[in-house]
C-alpha cells in the first residue's frame, strides 16, 4: 500500500519536504505472536520454550502450514479435547521447524496429522526465538489455503490461492 510523508515548514504553508512511498506487508503478516521481546531492559517472559494454545477446533485437511520466522524453533503438539497430548503428537515427536517463510510445513515423525481430520483438537505452538504470524490445515500438501487473496501476488493465477 502506498504511504506518504510530509514535513512542511514552520511558520509558513508551504509544504517543504513530502515523499510517497510504498509499504509491503508479508501476507498473513500484520500481526505475530513472538517470545522475542527487545527493550533497553531485559523482559522476562516466562520459561522457554513460550506456547500458546489454540481454542478447540475441527479441520478437513491433511497439513499443517505455518507462516513464521524462526531464529529457534517451532514445534506443536496436537491436544485432545481434555487437554492431553495425542500420543505420536507431542512437542518431542513433532520435527522442528526453522525459517522465515509464509508457507512452512509442519510434520510429526511417525504419524500424520490427516489422521485426526473431523476430531477436535487443540494446537499447542511452542516457540522459541521466532514468530508466528499464521497456521493453517491445508487439504493440498503444497499448502495452498483455497482462501482469498487479499491483493493477488506472484504465482498466483487468480484471487484464490488455489493448489
Amino acid at each position: 500500500f502506498y504511504v506518504s510523508g510530509r514535513q512542511g515548514e514552520p511558520g509558513t504553508d508551504r509544504p517543504g519536504v513530502c515523499s510517497t512511498g510504498l509499504a509491503v506487508l508479508r501476507r498473513d503478516g500484520f500481526a505475530s505472536l513472538t517470545d522475542d521481546h527487545r527493550s533497553p531492559q531485559p523482559v522476562r517472559v516466562g520459561t522457554l520454550p513460550a506456547s500458546v494454545t489454540t481454542r478447540p477446533i475441527r479441520f478437513s485437511g491433511g497439513s499443517l502450514f505455518v507462516n513464521a520466522a524462526i531464529t529457534g524453533a517451532l514445534t506443536v503438539e496436537v491436544l485432545d479435547a481434555g487437554g492431553r497430548a495425542i500420543p505420536g503428537f507431542t512437542a518431542s515427536d513433532c520435527i522442528a521447524v526453522g525459517g522465515d517463510g509464509t508457507r512452512l510445513p509442519v510434520r510429526w515423525r511417525k504419524r500424520a496429522i490427516a489422521e485426526l481430520a473431523g476430531e477436535t483438537v487443540r494446537f499447542r505452538f511452542r516457540l522459541d526465538r521466532g514468530r508466528l504470524f499464521a497456521f493453517w490445515v491445508s487439504a493440498s500438501a503444497t499448502g495452498a489455503s483455497s482462501g482469498y487473496l487479499g491483493a493477488g501476488g506472484p504465482g498466483y493465477r487468480d484471487a484464490i490461492d488455489r493448489p
